[in-house]
């Protein structure tokens, strides 16, 4: 627990999640396994949680930094795990023009990881806008980017057929 507890602060920081830092202390506790995380500056009455974050944006960011911080932990104590990661919507109720530190530090995190303790694993991300990897990481990633538009042939939805709203 410990270590999935310092690899979700990793990837909170390295995100930039807002309201997090290094210093703050992540608890994982049975019987639900869920992150808490408390501030040195708050004391241990305030924490945060997946229950009390407000934001849907930032609520998004935290259980993605979890579920990355999972795969994670998974590699390095050698568990079996999907070696596939579905990012959905990341930045939704986030704009990546007024939150762009938010929107940069997933995608540097993602890109990070993927050449890095998670080369062995396939990311599958899914938004409204594409974030180029950092120019130091540009001909490291093995990068496939699709854009997919209703009615435009050529960048047609997965579904050929399927015109929903």
């Amino acid at each position: 627990m410990d270590l999935l507890e310092d690899l979700f602060l990793d990837c909170l920081v390295r995100a930039r999640v807002p309201g997090f830092r290094n210093g703050d202390q992540v608890t994982i506790q049975s019987p639900n396994f869920l992150p808490q995380v408390t501030s040195p500056d708050t004391g241990e009455l305030i924490h945060t949680s997946f229950a009390n974050l407000g934001s849907g944006g930032k609520k998004t960011l935290f259980k993605i930094c979890f579920a990355i911080a999972v795969h994670r932990l998974a590699v390095q104590v050698h568990a079996f795990m999907p070696t596939l990661l579905i990012i959905d919507s990341p930045m939704k109720n986030i704009s990546e023009r007024e939150n762009r530190e938010q929107y940069e530090g997933l995608h540097e995190l993602v890109y990070d990881l993927a050449v890095s303790e998670l080369s062995g694993t396939q990311f599958v991300m899914i938004d409204k806008e594409f974030c180029p990897p950092p120019l130091r990481l540009k001909d490291e990633v093995d990068l496939v980017q699709r854009r997919m538009t209703p009615d435009d042939s050529s960048a047609p939805p997965l579904i050929r057929y399927y015109r929903g709203h």
